[in-house]
Formats: structure tokens, C-alpha cells, sequence
């Protein structure tokens, strides 16, 4: 027995002497003997001199090939999309390959780690490649390359005719390449056959219009409510520019059951960026030049418009002074974060809102499912008062001994009273309702004169 135990010792210590490279080696850092990959040994490296063997790895596998087969929902091919690894922003993981690398012979218990470093150095292991995407570089590429398939949906619209007449423009489904499918096609592609070439299909699906026939329907805008209109000078580039610019924000707006219309809101800041121009505006009474100057004819002109559709005023503020192209009361200034023109939709259907300029007309339309009565309606404003502008005299050395100068004119201020009238198909007045009385302040005038004259 005890000469069994001497051999049995000695084949121990044997033993020991020959795994003492491996169990040595794994105290530090280094890829055991016989780990490669793609042909390449990794034995003996640390991760610096890895990292480098990976370099040359992923220059090679980024010029390796993918094929996307465009196919259609009735399965046919009309097209395909040629392209290389690197383009599509996929590249080695090398993080994830040196934790592998280092991993062979360290993750299992004593006896499995010698047992896997001895495999290792006698037959070899190879490392499976371990690859990561980009997803944002490849899901741009396939937008870009795929635009040739690509076919825009149609919402369902509302087309208001010369006449007033309502139709409904149908919509119309589009198609594109599905994004998402791709990415998740690719990714398992290159999960399970890693740095080869690639053959992924594209599917072409349809795209969903926002808005569909069905839906506009529901609307039940049927006829014209009611509008006004004013006019400007075209002569005014400037302010024409920023008439036409906040027309276009409102043109086709719609407004739900209940909804409230905001102006600041819908046509949003009056800014350079956003293509306004400096044209005529009151400040403190003064007419100064500005941004976006024009734009309140817009406001006013559309604060008239929903007067006359009945609609419930919510917020509505008159000028520091009356406005050439309206009566005094009919005006409603917007500054954007201060001061705006709100109405609500107080009728059960939704209401399209037209807004556009001919020539030099701004016109704003107000259609919905019915009007409120039969007949016409009248915004009319009446002067209350006149309010007389003060005298002041400011002292002025350059003022001739015994004359004066009229620095400023001065204005009278108004007060008004604004109110809407109701008449029967027949022109009979069957109804008057206030509005508003609004007081324009008297601007003072202004002389110079010298001291002690």
C-alpha cells in the first residue's frame, strides 16, 4: 500500500510541474497559448498587443460585403442595395473579444480552466467574432439608399372650391422599406454569421397616412360659416412679406368641438429666422419700425371673422391706437408671449379655417357643418367720445426769442363701442348684442419753446 502511495505522489507532483505554466500564466493578463482567431494567434498578448491583432481583424472585415434585396409586398424584386460592413457602421466589439480572449481558461472551476488551457495549447481554440452596429450611422444609410422605393402617404384633406363648395380628398396609403425589421434582420444576421458576406431582404410595408377619409368625415364641415376682409398696400414689401407669412400658418387650420384657436400659438414667434421682416409697429403710442410688423392685420382681420361665425371670444386686446385698415374697435394686436387673440369652437362639428392672400386682399374664411341662423351678420363699431390730446411745452435754448416749434402734432384718443348686429335673409334687423368698449388714449402735443420766453 505504501509503494502505491509513493507512485501516486510522485504522478502528482508530476502533474503539477507539468500544468505549473498554465496555473502560472493565469495569475496575470495574458491569452493562453493556442487562442486564435481568424487565423491570428492571440497567445502570449496582452490586451494592448489584442487590441492590435483586432485592428487588423476589422480592416479586414469592414470591407466584407452586404447585399439587401429590396422586395415588395407582392413579392416581386425591384431592386437591391450593394454595400460593405464599414459602411453600415458595423465593426469588431474589442472590448467583447479580449473579455472572450482572456475568459478561455479562466471562467470554470481549477480542474476545467487547466483542462481547457492544456486543449487550448495542444489543439488550439478559435474565437467566434464578436461584432457591434452602429445603428444610427445604418439605419441613415438604409433611409438614403432605399428613397428610389420610397412613396410619401396622402392624408385625406378638405378642398374648399371658388365657390365654397366642401369636398373631400381622399387618402392615399404610401410605402417604405421597414426600418425596424431591417435593423433586427441585420443584427441576428451578424449574431450568427459574423464578419461574412451578408444577405438581408427588405421588406417594403405600407405607410399609414395621419389622417384618413374616414376620419375627415367625422368632420362634418359642409358649408361657409362666414369671413371678412381687408386690404393693404403692396407697396409696403416688408409688411406684405409678413401678411403672406402669417397667412400661410393659418391657411387649412382646423379647430375641433371645443377647441380653443390660438394666434401666437398656431403662427408662432414673429423672428428673423422664421422670414420676417421690420415694418410699421406701435410702441407706446409711437409708430417705431419692428419684426414682424403687418402681422396684426392678420389677427384682426381673423378676430372679425370669428365675430361674425358667432364663435366665443377668449382673449382679445385692441391697439395703443386705431389701425388704417379697420374701424377703431375692430382691431386686436398680438405680441408673441404677451398679448394674443384666442376664440373657441362653441359649435358641435369641427371648423376649417381658409386664410389667404389676392393681391392685396387678406382673406380669412370660417367653414363648419352649419350656421348658427339664417341670415347675415355685422360687426359695427360706434363712436362713444373724443378724447382731446393735452398740450405739453417742453424748454428748448435753440428756440427763437418769441416763437415756438410744434415738435409733435398730437392725436385725439376715442372711445368705442362695438357691437354685432343680426339680420333676417329678408335684411330686417332682428337682433343687436354688444361686444366691447375699448378706449384708445389721446397722444399729447408737443411744443418747444425757450426759457423765460
Amino acid at each position: 500500500m505504501k509503494r502505491y502511495d509513493g507512485i501516486f505522489k510522485v504522478f502528482l507532483i508530476a502533474l503539477i510541474f507539468l500544468m505549473l505554466p498554465f496555473i502560472i500564466q493565469g495569475e496575470d493578463l495574458l491569452v493562453f497559448p493556442g487562442v486564435r482567431v481568424e487565423g491570428l494567434e492571440l497567445g502570449g498578448k496582452n490586451q494592448a498587443e489584442a487590441f492590435k491583432v483586432f485592428e487588423y481583424i476589422d480592416e479586414k472585415v469592414g470591407t466584407r460585403g452586404i447585399n439587401f434585396v429590396i422586395e415588395d409586398v407582392a413579392g416581386d424584386l425591384p431592386g437591391e442595395i450593394t454595400t460593405r460592413y464599414e459602411e453600415m457602421g458595423i465593426a469588431l466589439d474589442k472590448e467583447k473579444m479580449w473579455q472572450d480572449a482572456v475568459a478561455v481558461g479562466r471562467d470554470g472551476n481549477w480542474w476545467t480552466n487547466i483542462l481547457m488551457r492544456w486543449h487550448a495549447k495542444r489543439k488550439g481554440y478559435v474565437l467566434s467574432l464578436r461584432l457591434k452596429i452602429d445603428e444610427e450611422r445604418a439605419e441613415k444609410f438604409l433611409q438614403e439608399k432605399t428613397k428610389p422605393w420610397y412613396e410619401e402617404a396622402r392624408d385625406a384633406s378638405l378642398e374648399v372650391t371658388e365657390d365654397d363648395k366642401i369636398t373631400i380628398i381622399p387618402h392615399e396609403y404610401g410605402r417604405g422599406v421597414d426600418l425596424d425589421a431591417a435593423m433586427r434582420d441585420l443584427q441576428e444576421e451578424i449574431s450568427y454569421r459574423p464578419g461574412l458576406p451578408l444577405g438581408v431582404t427588405l421588406q417594403l410595408t405600407p405607410i399609414e397616412p395621419k389622417r384618413l377619409t374616414e376620419d375627415v368625415e367625422k368632420y362634418q364641415i359642409t358649408e361657409l360659416i362666414d369671413g371678412f376682409t381687408t386690404v393693404f398696400n403692396q407697396n409696403e414689401k416688408n409688411r406684405t412679406q409678413n401678411i403672406h407669412l402669417a397667412a400661410e400658418c393659418i391657411d387649412g387650420y382646423l379647430i375641433e368641438p371645443g377647441g380653443v384657436f390660438s394666434f401666437n400659438e398656431v403662427v408662432g414667434p414673429r423672428t428673423k429666422e422664421a422670414g420676417y421682416s421690420d415694418a410699421k409697429i406701435f410702441v407706446q403710442n409711437e409708430v417705431v419700425p419692428g419684426i414682424g410688423g403687418g402681422v396684426c392685420q392678420v389677427s384682426s382681420t381673423i378676430y372679425i371673422a370669428a365675430l361674425k361665425a358667432e364663435l366665443e371670444i377668449v382673449e382679445r386686446y385692441p391697439h395703443s391706437k386705431t389701425v388704417s385698415y379697420l374701424a377703431p374697435g375692430l382691431d386686436a394686436t398680438v405680441v408673441y408671449g404677451y398679448r394674443d387673440v384666442k376664440f373657441r369652437n362653441n359649435t358641435e362639428g369641427h371648423l376649417l379655417i381658409k386664410c389667404h392672400v389676392e393681391k392685396n386682399r387678406l382673406m380669412v374664411k370660417i367653414y363648419g357643418k352649419e350656421k348658427k341662423r339664417e341670415g347675415t351678420v355685422e360687426i359695427k363699431s360706434r363712436r362713444v367720445c373724443e378724447i382731446q390730446p393735452d398740450t405739453i411745452f417742453i424748454e428748448d435754448p435753440d428756440v427763437p426769442q418769441g416763437e415756438y416749434i410744434l415738435a409733435r402734432q398730437g392725436e385725439a384718443g376715442l372711445i368705442v363701442v362695438v357691437e354685432r348686429f343680426y339680420y333676417d335673409k329678408s335684411g330686417n334687423l332682428i337682433l343687436k348684442e354688444f361686444i366691447s368698449r375699448d378706449s384708445y388714449p389721446a397722444s399729447a402735443r408737443i411744443i418747444k419753446v425757450r426759457e423765460g420766453a
